[in-house]
């Protein structure tokens, strides 16, 4: 929920909603559009991949120099599937109150938001490179599961949450693929990104996966195959 600013030589922070806009972008083929629409349009379709007519290469990766606004993005698209998720639940009064304002952010956006239920994960890809080590050999599933063990009330194993994935429509995002930089580590992270999306995939997932990156990386054409790539445009003054 929260974006911090001290980076920004700040002290403070504000919720997600309160200051996202959204960042238009061109593709590949110089095709105009904006990120919130891009991934809400895919995430209301079916992905799995036995589907005659799935999207052409549905997973997403956004490239953009420090500072465009990715992970500030990420961050919202993430409240917006967890706000949809809980649509009719009974929350205490914060997540009640996030819920509500991410609701206010989408009219002034100009959105309906996601009109499909997807399952939310967010990691930043510098946790994962942590955890991997130089030398490690450490699962992208297996490190979610870890993840959302540390966050729930029970331990969840890597073959249960492969059960769920490919049970419920989600959507992975991972973000900061650029800020992994240590040259034995980086590999290792490229190729932990690739089995899980094939490996996913070769289950009939109905997945979407964003990645975000910056335009140096050699990762701009990551699996060009399975990924389209946006490309967010400068601000303008407005």
């Amino acid at each position: 929920r929260w974006v911090h600013f001290q980076e920004a030589g700040g002290s403070d922070r504000e919720s997600v909603e309160q200051i996202v806009i959204d960042l238009r972008t061109t593709d590949e083929d110089a095709t105009e559009s904006t990120v919130l629409s891009e991934i809400f349009t895919r995430s209301s379709a079916v992905l799995k991949p036995m589907m005659a007519d799935r999207v052409e290469r549905p997973h997403v990766v956004i490239t953009g120099r420090a500072g465009s606004g990715k992970s500030t993005i990420t961050k919202f698209v993430t409240q917006a599937f967890r706000s949809q998720f809980a649509a009719e639940e009974s929350l205490p009064p914060t997540a009640r109150h996030v819920r509500e304002a991410t609701e206010a952010a989408f009219r002034g956006l100009g959105t309906d938001g996601p009109t499909g239920r997807r399952w939310p994960v967010l990691i930043r890809l510098t946790d994962f490179a942590a955890a991997i080590g130089p030398s490690g050999d450490l699962m992208l599933l297996r490190f979610l599961a870890d993840t959302i063990s540390r966050r729930a009330d029970i331990d969840i194993k890597p073959n249960v949450l492969k059960r769920w994935l490919t049970s419920w429509p989600s959507i992975i995002i991972l973000d900061g693929l650029d800020e992994v930089t240590a040259l034995e580590v980086r590999p290792r992270v490229l190729d932990a990104i690739t089995y899980f999306v094939e490996d996913l995939e070769n289950s009939n997932a109905d997945l979407l996966c964003i990645v975000t990156t910056r335009p140096s990386s050699d990762a701009e054409r990551f699996m060009p195959e399975r990924f389209r790539q946006l490309n967010p445009t400068s601000l303008d003054r407005e």
